[in-house]
């Protein structure tokens, strides 16, 4: 049997990943800029690293690395640093 095939793992893998996500954006809205800045390039480095390799983990690496992009772009919207992860 799947995982996928049991609907109350299915919905407790959901409310957890739904945890760690809404967590990891209020740590990001408090770094400083020198942490959101080295957390924005570790995490773009490993999601270049293991975005062919279907590692389960993928998505929340992508939602973490578009939080710590978006935070960053509200803060330094006029710095040439914008795509710098």
């Amino acid at each position: 049997m799947e995982v996928s095939d049991r609907p109350e793992i299915a919905a407790r893998e959901f409310h957890q990943h739904r945890y760690e996500v809404d967590s990891q954006f209020h740590r990001i809205a408090v770094m400083p800029d020198t942490e959101l800045l080295r957390f924005g390039l570790i995490t773009k480095f490993n999601y270049l690293r293991l975005r062919y390799s279907g590692n389960p983990r993928l998505p929340i690496l992508r939602t973490h690395l578009i939080a710590a992009r978006a935070e960053w772009n509200r803060r330094h919207s006029e710095l040439p640093l914008v795509d710098s992860f």
